[in-house]
């Protein structure tokens, strides 16, 4: 937990070469790092337009059988949508439920937001339909993010 703390606070500072010398002592200490370190790292190369330094540490979770989760993939997934890669990040939603990680209303709404940034929103309500058949029940943050991009295209409800 400890580590943890310290590469956070590192990374809020956005002191990348600190949090990396962190991380590399916990590995040196045989210390496991945990998802929510990883969550940490993905989250801030992502943040930074390094997605490929994010996507590395994803196979370096996999390789040491660190199972990612639902906000693992949601970091690269709007890593992802922010660099205009939205199909990769579709191929992750179906990558994450092949690794055994249901998606969630946070993956769900990251992919909507940039539909309808993109004004696509006749896809985004697409994925609406997909969450309700698998009986993922939409929340007001999901229905905000449909409401908000129909009235910017004047379609209001």
């Amino acid at each position: 937990v400890s580590f943890n703390i310290l590469i956070k606070g590192f990374l809020d500072k956005s002191d990348w070469e600190a949090a990396c010398k962190v991380f590399d002592e916990m590995l040196q200490m045989e210390v496991q790092p945990s998802v929510v370190t990883y969550n940490s790292l993905i989250g801030f190369l992502c943040r930074n337009d390094d997605l490929p330094k994010a996507k590395s540490l994803l196979e370096d979770m996999n390789q040491k059988r660190i199972r990612p989760n639902h906000v693992t993939f949601g970091l690269l997934m709007k890593g992802l949508c922010c660099n205009g890669e939205y199909n990769e990040a579709k191929k992750l939603m179906f990558d994450m439920e092949y690794r055994g990680c249901k998606p969630g209303l946070v993956n769900y709404g990251v992919l909507m937001s940039d539909l309808g940034k993109r004004g696509k929103i006749d896809e985004a309500k697409i994925l609406l339909g997909e969450m309700k058949k698998r009986r993922i029940k939409p929340d007001v943050v999901i229905y905000n993010i449909l409401v908000n991009h129909l009235c910017v295209e004047g379609r209001a409800p």
